[in-house]
């Protein structure tokens, strides 16, 4: 029977063993500055924002002060369904606006439809110029532009820079939350593009070439509807470019209440993918192996759970082979403890990698300790009641 959990644990496990060595060849195989540019593209930014007064300004300013030429970029503002002053905030800090009210399609999936559908609208969008969707609570580095329109260079159409956290000394939760975006917004990003399925794109720092969007318009609105669209431009042969140099961080929630209505959306909007896109799969046209990458990526459980679980089993083959049962160890149960000995080292790979493929400082080893907690806490919601419709996680006052 312990043999029987190992082995569904296993194909995880080594995934994301499989991760780290993809990161490993990626990170050297990255040349993302060449010797020169052929041109400065035209960006334009989208902002989507639903009662997003207090931030707005702060997110305007960081992209105005990028190290881009001023007249190749524009930022445009979607407010929506907005009760506040979100509009006039971010037409005072010199943003331009786009105003939507629908209360029955509520979002950031149609807010950036409407928005894309506006620009387009506009007529002054040519094939090659981008796309940079930022959230209104963050702030972008200076040189992000600049290192979009060098990938931007090469034949990629979508991209998705490095997305991290803004406020991470506020609390030890958000201290881990650096911590857990270095792995899935850093380690998993990087290992996926090394292993060549591609990047996923997170909502927060992706970005499109205007002719790509324009053959694969914009079109996800469920409860994760960048993964929703990440998954779609994948069936259609697609990948996406990730860029961890360009970096832009958000504001993470500290209290349990507003991290906890974040996360159950986060995670039922993955499991609402699954049901969508498993059946697809057999119509992605990739080869075998790639298409078991796919479904391991697709399928994969929290961390959490795959860390506990792996620690549990192996704990489990070492206490019936070698202390309940040692006479009984025959080949079956030395098998089932050597894979779940490996099943572990892969999670311990993975765990340990940020601090050398995304470099991360030493000190976060710290804040380790209160892990065990988190990941109690993560597999509490996801036992709570999936929500149907989006939510906008609230903003906490400092």
């Amino acid at each position: 029977m312990i043999l029987f959990f190992t082995i569904i644990i296993t194909p995880f496990c080594f995934f994301l063993g499989l991760l780290v060595l993809g990161g490993i060849y990626q990170n050297r195989k990255i040349k993302l500055i060449p010797s020169k540019i052929s041109q400065f593209r035209k960006f334009y930014v989208l902002i989507p924002a639903h009662n997003e007064q207090d931030v707005i300004a702060t997110t305007i300013k960081s992209i105005q002060n990028s190290d881009y030429p001023k007249d190749h970029f524009n930022i445009y503002v979607v407010a929506d369904n907005c009760t506040d002053t979100t509009a006039i905030v971010a037409e005072s800090f010199g943003a331009r606006t786009f105003t939507r009210c629908d209360p029955n399609l509520k979002g950031k999936g149609y807010a950036l439809e409407y928005g894309f559908s506006k620009l387009k609208e506009m007529g002054a969008v040519t094939p090659d110029d981008i796309y940079l969707v930022i959230d209104a609570d963050s702030q972008i580095e200076q040189n992000v532009l600049s290192l979009i329109n060098l990938a931007a260079e090469g034949e990629d159409n979508f991209f998705q820079i490095y997305d991290t956290v803004a406020n991470v000394d506020d609390h030890w939760r958000t201290k881990l939350m650096n911590y857990a975006f270095s792995l899935f917004n850093g380690v998993w990003q990087l290992g996926s593009a090394g292993l060549g399925i591609g990047a996923h794109l997170r909502g927060n720092g992706m970005a499109f070439r205007a002719s790509a969007l324009e053959l694969t318009p914009w079109k996800a609105s469920s409860l994760a509807e960048d993964l929703e669209f990440s998954w779609h431009i994948r069936s259609l042969g697609h990948t996406v470019r990730f860029l961890p140099k360009a970096l832009v961080s958000a504001v993470m929630p500290t209290s349990s209440k507003t991290s906890s209505s974040q996360r159950l959306r986060w995670e039922n909007g993955r499991k609402a993918l699954r049901k969508q896109f498993t059946p697809k799969m057999t119509n992605f046209k990739c080869p075998p192996f790639k298409k078991l990458l796919f479904l391991l990526d697709l399928w994969m459980p929290a961390l959490s759970t795959v860390g506990v679980y792996s620690l549990l089993i192996f704990v489990a083959n070492i206490y019936l082979c070698l202390i309940f049962e040692p006479r009984n160890f025959d080949l079956k149960a030395s098998f089932s403890l050597i894979l779940s000995l490996l099943n572990v080292m892969s999670l311990c790979a993975y765990l340990v990698s940020p601090f050398f493929l995304m470099k991360l400082p030493k000190r976060y080893v710290l804040t380790l300790f209160m892990a065990p907690y988190y990941a109690l806490w993560r597999m509490g919601i996801v036992l709570q009641k999936a929500p149907k419709l989006w939510v906008r996680t609230p903003r906490e006052k400092k």
